[in-house]
């Protein structure tokens, strides 16, 4: 019997999402093409009949591969999260003894940072496909079709979302959905206040944009990766140019990104997608708790700051 079988369970989990991702009956993307084709296979988990078009061509495999990595690693956070804080529950309600020197290692403050840099980590290798296989300005559909890609992912497999919410065919239609957010990113959409549409509706100005985006992305990720060694955490000292980096890529994403995007996002249940009941409230719960990790982990590095500022105005009083 393992010592932790918390930490074996998590494992096994993750496992199962990694799997359950990449096998061939999980809600795939479907393309353009594949509403115009004739025949017909079955799906190996859910065993119903699904189009199957034309060969994809390599951008389209590239993105659907790509999907799915990140949607794995998007999956291995969870079942680790859902972890710490049952661990951390545990220790409150048995109160057991903890050693100082273990509390420095995995406290709150690390939990959050590691859990902001994994999250971060999703989205910079979504930016960075973006760079690399989506070169130039590009349209409407630019900034939102990698994503379009990995929400198929993300809504599961077709007999949980798709099925429960009635989607039609009961599977995510990922042409449809690229094709709506496209749409709605139009300077004449309706859907967001004016100053936003005028925004979004820019294609110029989402690539400039959104190239701030994946560099804080990647601050972060580079600032915050020291949480998940133990010879680099705690740091050894407050305000060390690994963690400016991480706060000030923390702050920039929440000042810059996150309050326009809880903006946009908090829209769109206010709008339906075509055959996709209820999937515009999932996008908005989705991008809200990925701002959590934001706002928790800024929270803890405010107090560590204010912690040092205070003991060094302790030892020049002393």
């Amino acid at each position: 019997m393992p010592r932790r079988p918390v930490i074996s369970l998590c494992l096994l989990t993750s496992a199962a999402f990694l799997l359950q991702s990449i096998l061939p009956g999980f809600t795939v993307p479907q393309h353009f093409e594949a509403a115009q084709a004739t025949d017909a296979t079955h799906g190996w988990l859910t065993r119903q009949l699904q189009p199957q078009g034309p060969a994809e061509s390599s951008p389209h495999r590239v993105a659907r591969a790509s999907a799915s990595l990140a949607s794995g690693l998007a999956h291995t956070v969870v079942p680790f999260s859902i972890y710490a804080a049952m661990a951390k529950c545990w220790r409150s309600l048995m109160r057991a003894p903890v050693r100082a020197e273990e509390k420095g290692i995995w406290d709150q403050r690390r939990i959050w940072t590691a859990l902001n840099v994994g999250n971060h980590g999703i989205y910079a290798i979504l930016f960075l496909m973006r760079s690399f296989l989506y070169t130039g300005v590009g349209g409407n559909d630019r900034p939102f079709f990698f994503e379009s890609y990995f929400l198929g992912w993300l809504c599961g497999p077709s007999w949980l979302m798709p099925n429960l919410l009635g989607w039609d065919n009961g599977m995510y239609n990922q042409p449809a959905v690229l094709k709506w957010v496209t749409g709605i990113n139009s300077a004449q959409s309706t859907v967001f206040p004016a100053v936003v549409a005028k925004c979004v509706g820019s294609p110029l100005f989402m690539y400039f944009y959104q190239i701030a985006e994946g560099t804080f992305h990647l601050m972060i990720c580079a600032g915050g990766l020291r949480a998940f060694f133990n010879s680099s955490w705690p740091p050894k000292k407050e305000g060390d140019s690994m963690q400016r980096l991480y706060r000030w890529g923390l702050w920039l994403e929440i000042i810059v990104m996150d309050v326009a995007y809880v903006l946009a996002y908090s829209c769109l249940p206010l709008a339906s997608c075509p055959g996709h009941w209820g999937l515009t409230t999932i996008m908005m719960l989705i991008h809200h708790l990925n701002v959590v990790p934001d706002v928790m982990s800024a929270w803890h590095e405010w107090k560590a700051d204010q912690a040092a500022k205070q003991a060094s105005r302790q030892l020049q009083t002393a």
